[in-house]
């Protein structure tokens, strides 16, 4: 068993994969790899705080909890309050707050990763290294489905844009944790199973669970 407290890990973070979304496998599709990310949801797991903008910053927060680089922190393994509250770690007070739904505003890694209300890729990798973890950014056209795999099946997983929950929008952001023998990814997506409800009602927000989801590129 590898040790993920000590070992150094890559995250490959992947702007944009736009031709991800929900799949209908096979019945006997069967993992190749998949890691226990643990799940956040976006609207479920951030208490009173509107996260409807929060993919991002959430995806990121689920990345830490499975290297465990959030235990000994402030709130512990209460995973959710590191999305929208302060905290501290090291050296860094993530106590920037950053623009959300209703007039409202986040700390914490929403603060931090969406200065302007939406998550800016390179602070999401900023973010994961300044939490000791190695992250590197690829666009798209940098990174082979071939190659992906092969950083899944080292233990890395992936936090990637998608398409966004409307036709036309900013975009989504999602965790990919593992993959299976068809060519489907276990995905964890912060805002629920795709395909989504109406995403601009706050009250649709929420009404999915998201984890362990599998969706093809």
């Amino acid at each position: 068993m590898v040790n993920i407290r000590t070992t150094m890990f890559l995250v490959v973070v992947i702007i944009f994969l736009s031709l991800l979304e929900g799949a209908n496998p096979a019945t006997y599709a069967t993992d190749v790899v998949n890691w226990p990310v643990p799940y956040l949801h976006q609207c479920n797991d951030t208490g009173a705080f509107d996260g409807r903008w929060a993919c991002g910053p959430t995806s990121a927060v689920m990345a830490l909890a499975y290297f465990r680089k959030l235990d000994g922190l402030d709130y512990g393994s209460d995973y959710g309050k590191y999305i929208y509250e302060s905290y501290t770690c090291g050296d860094t007070t993530f106590d920037q707050s950053a623009p959300a739904p209703g007039n409202t505003t986040g700390q914490g890694a929403y603060g931090y990763i969406c200065k302007d209300g939406l998550a800016d890729k390179d602070r999401i990798v900023n973010y994961l290294k300044k939490h000791g973890v190695d992250a590197k950014r690829y666009m798209k056209s940098e990174i082979s489905e071939s190659a992906l795999k092969g950083f899944l099946r080292k233990r890395s997983i992936a936090i990637a844009g998608t398409r966004g929950l409307l036709s036309t929008g900013p975009g989504h952001i999602i965790v990919i944790r593992g993959y299976t023998d068809d060519g489907s990814y276990r995905v964890n997506d912060p805002y629920g199973e795709s395909p989504y409800s109406d995403p601009q009602n706050i009250s649709a927000c929420g009404n999915k669970n998201g984890d362990d989801v599998l969706y093809t590129w």
